[in-house]
């Protein structure tokens, strides 16, 4: 069978539909259709990866482990030294400051403070355990130290503000050192609080202290004590070493070349330069040069730059660290003040030059020394920079390899700050594509010089594979996208290594296992179609402020939906036009009877809003201005009205009629939001170059998962991979398939297999006619547009309504043992009573210094349970269950031996989370999904919602009414009544397929 396979890729689904071709091309029968359910890898509520929340919490329990090794390192070493008594009653006595060689140095005999050791260990010399418990307190709080990886990004501007206040008050008080300054708040009754522990931001001031303050207290500390007590250089050295020597950082990895990492090259020389690198940026830079066009008054069209031009840009390029469009690449290449650039927008009117080489050139860096360094070697102290994590070490490397002077080299470690990030491509892929670009003339006659793209063709990177191919694991089919591979356990993954976003690789491998499956059953498609979610581009903010969009839509077009419905009036519920009309009258006043048309002050009702086409939605900027359809340049207008003002803005029209009126339509304008008034005044202009919202439409998307799909894809149907925007595949689901779904697409995943289905059906025509009719500046010719069903509607219809009715949405079981394995908080180790009353407490043991000490939690979840028959009856007669809940802690112990509980006892089933599970309930079989395990003594054992039902775990409520806004979908049960609702896991495959004979037909 020919047929194209459509896909409809999510943050967490994946949508499929299988359309049966004929000899030329065209679609004549929808053959399959299905959904794959899974989890994205991020937190629900704060869609931040999951293991975000593990590292920091494993970057805790190491800070702490270290500290512990640490301070029983200090204690062995200073009692080795005579400064730490190995009795560890006196040891409690020196730590107390109840000792009695420490009391002597109080004036009245008492215990003494450890900040009145720290003053007075610059004084006079110490007692042997005076001595250690300086040192002592030194290491319990060794004050913040910055890496250059981090930078002063990764702390507040109140942090540094009160190191600054610190370091001011102890060199203005006269203080030697940080340990002196506190001895004089102790005496002087003010507060020592550690930052950590402070209440507020006025507790923490000029409390913040640096690992710098706590060494020169130290070097201090040495100098005043000497030898006094026994302590040699070497001594002195290793306690030094003990308490301040710092864990360098692990170097993060860097991904393959995209070029030479195709072609199995993955040494250290291969892997991405970074984008400070001087070859990275001339890359950059020639991209720039050879994308650039210009637009004079004088020519009709954009032509590319002469080879002079190309000279001054590139020249001009290394002097300066980025160029205005505008001012100075026009002045330098001599254009007129009018000249149009195809690379300017509003948002960007920028060239970025060769920023490094400026920096590194200055006097009080290398010089001119910088500029004869091989290409090699500039690569090198790139890294250097980038990778040194303080500024002593890269210092020393500078002086010593480079013979700088040690201003200079401090110059460069402390003022320098280079570009973040990496390239694509290594050095070597770097220069040899530079290379190209700068000398390669494709078209004489114009000039074109060659596009990065088409070098890249040239040597290779990324070849149309020649034959089709089942899916492996995605990182070795494209072996440059792999990183991070030691890291990781499964074996293709730290062979190969993985994309570093979590959702992205999530999504590659369920889609590798739908294609795969789709494949074994129906053969190699003849054309793949995909489309990408709009939440793939989107970063948390903006997916948070979708849904919010979302929501106050359904709830505004209920409104409308109950207002027409009470006052008898008639329009289309499904319209998206309709829609926006009743939006954008909503804006015009609070009071519907002062709702009047900003131009002509006519009053709009409800009523006439639908009736006819009078009152037509309008762009205030046209789009021969600016294509901006964002509902901040739209609002109601008289038809001809509309027709009158044309291809002018508001102010430009009432100009060229003397501004008549023009006053009372800025005070009806008044009434609107901010973000429209303005683009009705003389300022229009002048603010649009400082608009951002009209560019979401002639952005051209290159967002790294649609070029990751695609190429995935390639490698199933070769050539023959499209990708359709979301905004036609509207249009055409809505004009072709009306009402296939019963329930609302936001509640029903089956709705992603209609959408892969209408992506499957869009051709080449259709995107043409849909850009033409978008690009045009009559806004409601594209929504006059009728694409053309590819099959007779009817037909359509029905055999995906048929397809639809009998879908099971298939979803990924969640089997890993990756929940949390125990609670945070650690129960009492004396409560022995508590501790025999619970069962199923996790025992974690650790090294504290010689002693093995033990904490026991609470189990943090349940990871499965498993259900046994056992061969005897309860009282009532009934079958009796053995039920066993599965911590999360224990998951691969069990797994290795189910523990029978009765040599007789029959094995029934075992429930984990988003197992498909049947059940019969209300004389009707049901196929669900399990959302949720609370093994209890109550009634509610787990929770389950329908396969095909998007999940909605709470019901929420309006704050102040008390409202249901949305009810919850979940259902529960208890365990013990599997029996009763004859439950049985659904064996099916990754296309909601039975795979076991077990399997059967339900309803659902």
């Amino acid at each position: 069978m020919r047929y194209r396979l459509g896909l409809d890729l999510g943050i967490s689904s994946i949508g499929w539909a299988i359309v049966e071709l004929d000899n030329q091309g065209n679609p004549i029968r929808v053959v399959a259709m299905g959904v794959r359910k899974f989890h994205n890898g991020r937190n629900d509520k704060t869609q931040e990866p999951l293991a975000a929340q593990r590292r920091k919490k494993r970057s805790m329990r190491r800070q702490r482990e270290r500290f512990l090794r640490r301070r029983t390192k200090l204690l062995n070493r200073l009692a080795e030294y005579g400064l730490m008594p190995a009795d560890e009653t006196q040891r409690r006595q020196v730590a107390d400051g109840t000792h009695p060689e420490l009391t002597k140095l109080h004036a009245s005999g008492k215990a003494i403070s450890p900040y009145l050791l720290r003053g007075l260990a610059i004084k006079q010399i110490l007692p042997p355990y005076a001595l250690g418990r300086v040192l002592f307190a030194l290491n319990q709080r060794r004050g913040f130290k910055s890496n250059r990886a981090e930078g002063k990004e990764s702390k507040s501007k109140k942090f540094y503000e009160n190191i600054n206040t610190l370091t001011a008050t102890i060199e203005n008080g006269g203080f030697n050192t940080l340990g002196s300054y506190f001895a004089h708040r102790y005496t002087t009754h003010q507060p020592i609080l550690d930052v950590r522990a402070a209440n507020d931001e006025s507790e923490r001031t000029g409390l913040q202290t640096t690992r710098e303050m706590y060494l020169h207290e130290f070097n201090t500390i040495r100098e005043k004590q000497g030898s006094a007590q026994g302590l040699d250089n070497a001594k002195w050295h290793e306690l030094r070493k003990i308490i301040f020597d710092q864990r360098p950082l692990k170097p993060v990895e860097r991904g393959q070349c995209q070029l030479y990492g195709q072609q199995g090259l993955d040494a250290l020389e291969y892997r991405r330069a970074y984008a400070a690198d001087p070859l990275a940026q001339a890359l950059r830079c020639w991209q720039d040069i050879n994308n650039l066009k210009v637009l004079v008054p004088e020519e009709r069209a954009f032509r590319h730059l002469s080879n002079d031009e190309r000279t001054k840009l590139w020249r001009l390029l290394n002097e300066k660290a980025d160029l205005s469009l505008k001012t100075a690449v026009r002045k330098a290449l001599g254009l007129p003040n009018d000249t149009v650039f195809n690379l300017s927008t509003a948002k960007a009117d920028k060239l970025k030059g060769m920023a490094t080489n400026l920096k590194m050139s200055a006097p009080e860096a290398f010089g001119s020394q910088w500029m004869q360094l091989l290409p090699e070697q500039q690569t090198q102290v790139v890294e250097k920079i980038v990778q040194a994590q303080d500024n002593e070490e890269l210092i020393c490397y500078l002086e010593t390899t480079f013979d700088l002077p040690s201003e200079n080299a401090a110059y460069i470690a402390q003022d320098i700050k280079l570009e973040t990030g990496t390239a694509r491509y290594c050095p070597r892929a770097l220069q040899e594509l530079a290379q190209v670009l700068s000398s390669t003339c494709t078209d004489k006659e114009s000039n074109r010089y060659i596009s990065l793209t088409e070098a890249l063709a040239e040597k290779g990177q990324q070849p149309t594979p020649s034959e089709p191919a089942l899916l492996g694991y995605y990182a070795a089919m494209m072996p440059e996208v792999g990183m991070h591979a030691s890291k990781r356990t499964a074996p293709d993954e730290r062979k190969f290594g993985v994309i570093g976003n979590p959702t992205v690789h999530i999504g590659l491998n369920q889609l590798r296992k739908v294609v795969n499956a789709v494949i074994g059953k129906y053969g190699f498609p003849a054309s793949v179609a995909v489309e990408l979610a709009r939440e793939l581009k989107m970063n948390k903010e903006q997916r948070d402020a979708l849904k919010k969009e979302n929501d106050r839509n359904r709830i505004l077009r209920q409104n409308m939906i109950d207002e027409c419905a009470k006052e008898g009036i008639t329009f289309n519920e499904n319209s998206r036009e309709d829609f926006m009309k009743y939006k954008l009258w909503l804006e015009l006043d609070r009071d519907p009877a002062n709702r009047k048309c900003v131009y002509t002050g006519e009053t709009i009702s409800l009523g006439a809003l639908f009736r006819g086409d009078k009152w037509q939605i309008e762009h205030i900027i046209p789009r021969s201005h600016r294509p901006d359809d964002s509902m901040a340049n739209l609002t109601l207008s008289d038809r001809d009205f509309n027709r009158d003002k044309g291809n002018l803005t508001p102010y430009e029209y009432y100009k060229s009629i003397g501004f008549a009126g023009y006053e009372d339509m800025l005070a009806r304008a008044g009434n609107l939001s901010r973000n429209k008034q303005w683009r009705f005044t003389e300022e229009v202009e002048k603010r649009l170059a400082d608009e951002d919202g009209w560019l979401d439409s002639m952005l051209n998307d290159t967002k790294y998962l649609s070029k990751v799909a695609k190429r995935y894809m390639n490698f199933v149907a070769p050539g023959k991979v499209n990708a359709s925007p979301g905004r036609i595949t509207a249009k055409a689901r809505g004009q072709w398939f009306g009402k296939v779904l019963e329930k609302d697409r936001d509640h029903d995943l089956r709705h992603h297999a209609v959408d892969a289905l209408t992506v499957a059906l869009i051709d080449a025509k259709m995107i043409q006619a849909s850009a033409k009719a978008s690009g045009s500046n009559d806004r409601n010719e594209y929504q006059r547009l009728q694409l053309p069903c590819p099959m007779p509607q009817e037909d359509l219809r029905e055999q995906a309504k048929e397809l639809v009715e009998k879908m099971i949405v298939s979803h990924k079981p969640d089997h890993g043992a990756q929940g949390q394995l125990h609670e945070e908080t650690a129960k009492p180790h004396t409560d022995k009573a508590v501790l025999k009353e619970r069962d199923g407490l996790v025992e974690i043991t650790h090294q504290q210094g010689d002693q093995t000490l033990k904490n026991i939690y609470e189990h943090g979840g349940v990871h499965h349970v498993e259900f046994w028959q056992l061969p005897v009856q309860n009282k009532e007669g009934t079958v009796k269950l053995k039920i066993e809940a599965v911590p999360v802690y224990m998951h691969e112990a069990m797994n290795k031996k189910k523990t029978r509980p009765h040599p007789a006892a029959k094995f029934i089933l075992s429930l984990a989370r988003e197992d498909t599970i049947f059940l019969e309930k209300d004389g009707c079989e049901k196929c669900v999904v399990v959302k949720k395990l609370t093994p209890s003594e109550g009634n509610e054992n787990f929770s389950y919602c329908a396969v095909n039902d998007v999940p909605i775990p709470t019901t929420t409520k309006d704050k102040e009414t008390g409202a249901v806004k949305q009810p919850s979908n979940y259902e529960k049960l208890s365990f013990a009544s599997i029996l009763k609702y004859k439950v049985r896991r659904a064996h099916l495959d990754e296309l909601g397929q039975p795979t076991s004979l077990k399997t059967k037909k339900s309803c659902r």
